[in-house]
């Protein structure tokens, strides 16, 4: 059951973060969500930042993890900043894997504190 349960988790972290959202049926790819953000924060400046640090992160991909740390999502939130800028963001109890949830936690993070969470800055 484990196995299956990730490969599930990974296949939705797939579509979630896919460049190609025209051919799923999604409306906005990774780079769309991320401008909507910034634009929604008030920071439409910092959006080419916010991208090129996503794209460090994770490529883009929503179900992106590391062993090593444990940092997930898309812009690979390790889990107590997960819980303090989602729950901020407003969306506190989603999934590291949501990438709505994911990009307007990190972007109201880096509103608030700046890129300093992320590895790639």
């Amino acid at each position: 059951m484990r196995p299956l349960l990730v490969a599930g988790a990974l296949l939705l972290g797939y579509v979630a973060g896919c460049t190609h959202h025209a051919e799923l049926g999604l409306s906005q790819g990774v780079p769309e969500l991320i401008d909507a953000a910034a634009a929604e924060y008030g920071i439409p400046q910092a959006a080419p930042h916010l991208r090129a640090i996503a794209w460090c992160e994770s490529r883009w991909f929503a179900g992106a993890f590391n062993r090593a740390s444990g940092a997930s999502g898309i812009f690979q939130f390790v889990w107590r900043t997960w819980l303090y800028a989602s729950r901020m963001a407003g969306f506190g109890g989603a999934s590291v894997f949501d990438a709505v949830a994911n990009v307007y936690s990190a972007v109201w993070l880096y509103r608030a504190e700046g890129p300093r969470h992320w590895v790639c800055r």
